[in-house]
C-alpha cells in the first residue's frame, strides 16, 4: 500500500540527519493535505518522533520525513508509523483485553455522570475533539495524578478511535492523561455504563482487587489447548471457550497473587474453579 521514495528526501532538500520519506498519497489518495498533516502529527506524537510534513508545490504530494540519527531505527519506526496511519484511515480496531488488564494499563479509572457534550474545534494541524463534561462520582485509580475530573476528551470520529457517551448516564471510564492533565478516552479503553457491570466487577473496583492484581499478567488464549501459565500469569480463556471477550472470566474473575507467589483466578468464572483443565503440557 505504501511506496517509499528514497529520492524524495534529496528533492525536498532535507538534510537533518538520515531521512526516510513516506509517500502518503499512496495510502491516503482522497484525503486533503490538511487531513494528512493531522494524521501525521497524531501518529508521530504517539511514537515520540520528530517529523516534517512537506507539500510539494509541483506535484501536490504530501511527504512525511521522519528525522532520526539512526537509519535502522528509522526503518523500524517507519513500519510502525505506517501501521498507525493505516489503522486511522481504515478504522479503529482494538485487541480484546480482560477488564483487569484495561484497568492496569490506564492512568486513571473513574465513575462519572455525563452532563454535556461539545465539539472542540482545532487548527488545521489537529483534528477536532469531543469534550464531555462529567460529574466525578468515584475515582479508583490515578488520584495522585488527577484529584478531580471535570472533562474527558475523545476523537470526533470513530475511525480515529472516538467513543460516544450518552448524556445523564453513569459510566465507568478508563483513560490516559496527557502532559496537561487532560483525560483522553477511546474505543480501546474499558468504558461501560455503570449499571452494565456485574456485582463482582463493582466489588473488584470497590475493594481494589483489580489494582492489587496488577502485579500479575493476564495472557489471552484464542484456541484450545492453551499453554501453561508462568508463575506471574493467568490464562484468559473466554475467547477460546465462549468466543467472546465478555465471557465469564471477564465478568466474574480477577487474577491475583497467592501467598505462594503464584497468580491464579479468583471469583466465580468457569476457569476460576477449573483453571488447569484447559492447559497443554509446557
Amino acid at each position: 500500500v505504501v511506496k517509499v521514495e528514497n529520492q524524495a528526501a534529496q528533492s525536498e532538500n532535507l538534510k537533518q540527519g538520515y531521512c526516510i520519506v513516506l509517500l502518503l498519497n499512496k495510502l491516503l489518495p482522497v484525503t486533503p493535505a490538511a487531513g494528512k498533516r493531522s494524521l501525521l502529527r497524531r501518529c508521530s506524537t504517539r511514537l515520540g518522533l520528530h517529523t516534517q510534513a512537506l507539500l510539494s508545490r509541483k506535484t501536490g504530494i504530501l511527504y512525511c520525513a521522519i528525522v532520526t540519527m539512526n537509519t535502522l531505527v528509522t526503518g523500524l519506526l517507519l513500519s510502525v508509523l505506517t501501521l498507525r496511519l493505516q489503522e486511522l484511515v481504515d478504522a479503529c480496531t482494538c485487541l480484546p483485553v480482560h477488564p483487569q488488564t484495561a484497568f492496569c494499563n490506564s492512568d486513571i479509572v473513574i465513575r462519572v455522570l455525563v452532563t454535556s457534550k461539545s465539539l472542540v474545534s482545532s487548527n488545521n494541524m489537529e483534528p477536532d475533539t469531543i469534550q464531555y463534561a462529567v460529574k466525578q462520582e468515584k475515582i479508583y485509580e490515578g488520584f495522585k495524578k488527577k484529584k478531580m475530573v471535570e472533562y474527558v476528551y475523545t476523537a470526533s470520529s470513530s475511525a480515529a478511535c472516538g467513543v460516544e457517551l450518552k448524556l445523564s448516564i453513569q459510566y465507568l471510564i478508563t483513560g490516559q492523561l496527557d502532559t496537561q492533565g487532560k483525560v483522553h478516552i477511546g474505543i480501546c479503553n474499558w468504558i461501560v455504563p455503570w449499571d452494565d457491570l456485574t456485582s463482582l466487577q463493582k466489588r473488584n473496583l470497590k475493594w481494589n482487587k483489580y489494582k492489587t492484581g496488577c502485579s500479575c499478567q493476564i495472557v489471552s488464549c484464542h484456541s484450545l489447548p492453551c499453554s501453561s501459565p508462568a508463575k506471574n500469569q493467568c490464562i484468559w480463556t473466554d475467547l477460546a471457550t465462549e468466543k467472546t471477550p465478555a465471557g465469564s472470566q471477564a465478568k466474574y474473575s480477577v487474577c491475583m497473587k497467592r501467598d505462594d507467589g503464584f497468580c491464579h483466578w479468583c471469583g466465580e468464572g468457569s476457569a476460576s474453579a477449573n483453571e488447569n483443565i484447559y492447559y497443554s503440557e509446557p
